[in-house]
């Protein structure tokens, strides 16, 4: 093949910006395992000290695959098996299964042993990390990948024109490179050409135009209340809630049995529905009011009556402890008056049992009396 003849580098922007960001996610957790790993415990290296050295083994193997998978379709064309090398696996599934057997490489069974939610947490303070200012300096130009997205994305864009060799999302048009008006009328109907949105300015594939024409937030379309207005993709939202003509309306009435079967109550037509039902609203309203006065009514007939039932139990309750409060009297009365009378008795046994004793005592005396003068 003549040296100016040369593949079209066009390729999806979009898929390049997804290789680009698994990338860099595999490099950040083959890091986090790495750092997990008993050896560099022991050495006590840090994730941020691993990430460098694991982005460059992934970048190798990933040039290292590239190279096997070429070795290997062209085996297969010499030997004549065409239909083996349209089975093999494509070219950006070959890619994606290598940038995930390169994150998982390093997980051992003592890291399946820790809890995910810790290696997680690492994985994000790594990328949060990335995202600072001061991480530019820690990387030499060739690593500098890690923290300058449209770097990430150039890289991204050559890994994937490499293995794309069947075409999914990149341009394989082989053009003269010396032919300036042949590559202008290329890049004028390239699929994969990347075009910029006159109106969000975000970079698509013109393969995918109609595409990001349904998903650009500032692409004005109809409302899709169908008022008529045209309005911004983004707008939609606001506007179907606050400001659109036939957003529907409940009606205030619609709770006391306000129906409208034929037309749904919208802000265009809420105020000729209030004129026009005014007297049906007035109907319904004093109905519901009649059957709350009626139900208040047997409310209130149902209430007296257990105040009544209440009352009588409550006298009856008070008779029968006013009877037994007497009977307690009269028993205590009676009680007091035993007691007294025994108390009395007492006092009476006691002053005989004094005067007995005072009695004794005076003859103890004359007896001592008469024996000391003998």
């Amino acid at each position: 093949m003549p040296a100016n003849i040369k593949c079209c580098e066009n390729c999806d922007e979009e898929t390049a910006q997804t290789i680009a960001t698994r990338i860099l996610e595999s490099a950040v957790y083959s890091a986090v395992y790495s750092s997990q790993s008993l050896v560099n415990k022991l050495s006590f290296k840090q994730p941020f000290d691993c990430l460098d050295h694991e982005l460059k083994s992934l970048l190798t193997s990933l040039e290292k695959k590239k190279i096997e998978n070429d070795d290997e379709s062209e085996r297969l064309s010499s030997n004549g098996n065409d239909n083996k090398k349209n089975e093999q696996a494509s070219g950006l599934d070959v890619l994606d299964r290598e940038i995930t057997r390169f994150r998982d490489h390093k997980r051992t069974f003592l890291i399946e042993l820790q809890s995910k939610e810790q290696t997680e947490r690492s994985v994000q303070l790594l990328m949060q990390h990335l995202s600072q200012n001061n991480a530019m300096f820690v990387f030499d130009e060739a690593n500098m990948f890690l923290v300058e997205p449209l770097r990430r994305v150039r890289i991204a864009r050559g890994l994937l024109r490499k293995f794309d060799v069947n075409g999914v999302a990149s341009c394989r048009e082989m053009i003269d490179d010396e032919d300036e008006d042949l590559k202008r009328k290329h890049e004028a109907v390239c699929s994969f050409a990347n075009l910029k949105c006159e109106r969000c300015l975000e970079a698509y594939s013109r393969k995918y135009t109609r595409k990001h024409e349904k998903v650009c937030k500032e692409f004005e379309v109809e409302c899709p209340m169908k008022c008529g207005e045209i309005l911004k993709r983004r707008e939609v939202g606001l506007h179907v809630v606050h400001a659109c003509q036939k957003r529907k309306i409940k009606c205030p009435y619609e709770e006391y049995g306000c129906r409208n079967e034929e037309e749904s109550i919208t802000f265009s037509n809420y105020k000729a529905h209030m004129k026009d039902n005014q007297d049906k609203h007035l109907l319904l309203l004093t109905n519901d009011v009649h059957a709350r006065l009626k139900v208040i009514e047997h409310e209130h007939v149902r209430l007296e009556k257990q105040l009544a039932d209440e009352t009588k139990t409550s006298c009856n309750n008070i008779r029968e402890l006013k009877r037994f409060s007497e009977e307690e009297l009269k028993y205590s009365k009676t009680n007091f008056m035993h007691l007294e009378k025994r108390l009395a008795n007492a006092e009476a046994q006691l002053d005989r049992e004094k005067s007995s004793k005072l009695a004794l005592m005076k003859r103890l005396e004359v007896l001592e009396k008469h024996m000391l003068n003998k």
